[in-house]
C-alpha cells in the first residue's frame, strides 16, 4: 500500500514538473505584436535552447511567425584551408541603417549541428574558373551563396541553403547577456 502511495505522488510530482518546466508557446499577437518580447520570451524564457535540438532549420522557420530581414554567418578555420559555417544570426529588427548590431537588435543565433562547407581550395579553383552568379538553382557552398547575394537583406535563397541543416541549439540574442 505504501509503494503504491508513493508510486502515485512520484507520477504526479513527474507530471507537474514537466508541465511547469517547459512555458506554452505565445504567439507575436499575444505578445502585443512586439518583435522583441515575442524571441526574448519563445527563444528564451521558455528554456528552449534545446527546443530544436535535432529539428532542420525548415521546422524552426515554420514556427516562427515574423520573417527574418538579415543575417550573419559564423565563420571556423578547418585544416586544409577551409572554412565552414558553425551558426548564423537571424536578425528581426535593424535599429542602425549601416548594419546589423548584436547589442541593439533583436536576433536568434542558430547553432549548426554539423558546420557547413564554407570554402576550401576545391571550391575556389571552381569559383575562378566559373564564378557563381545570382539566381543559380541550387548553391552547393557557401561561399557560392554569399558571393552572389549580401547578407544584410533575407532571401528565399537563404532558406532554400539551410533549410535541411540540423539545429544543435537556438539562442535568443547572446551577445547582450
Amino acid at each position: 500500500m505504501k509503494k503504491s502511495i508513493i508510486l502515485a505522488i512520484s507520477f504526479v510530482c513527474l507530471v507537474v514538473h514537466i508541465t511547469f518546466s517547459q512555458q506554452p508557446y505565445r504567439t507575436l499577437k499575444q505578445l502585443g505584436n512586439n518583435t522583441a518580447k515575442y524571441l526574448k520570451y519563445n527563444f528564451k524564457e521558455r528554456g528552449s535552447s534545446n527546443m530544436y535540438e535535432g529539428k532542420t532549420f525548415a521546422e524552426l522557420f515554420s514556427d516562427l511567425e515574423i520573417k527574418p530581414i538579415g543575417l550573419f554567418r559564423t565563420m571556423m578555420n578547418i585544416e586544409g584551408g577551409g572554412s565552414k559555417i558553425v551558426a548564423i544570426k537571424l536578425f528581426f529588427t535593424q535599429s542602425n541603417k549601416l548594419g546589423f548590431s548584436e547589442l541593439g537588435d533583436e536576433y536568434i543565433l542558430i547553432v549548426w549541428e554539423t558546420p557547413i562547407i564554407y570554402d576550401n581550395s576545391a571550391i575556389l579553383t571552381k569559383a575562378k574558373s566559373s564564378p557563381p552568379v545570382r539566381g543559380q538553382k541550387k548553391y552547393e557552398s557557401g561561399y557560392e551563396l554569399f558571393t552572389a547575394y549580401s547578407q544584410k537583406e533575407w532571401i528565399p535563397q537563404f532558406y532554400d541553403f539551410f533549410k535541411d541543416q540540423r539545429i544543435k541549439a537556438v539562442y535568443y540574442s547572446p551577445d547582450r547577456y
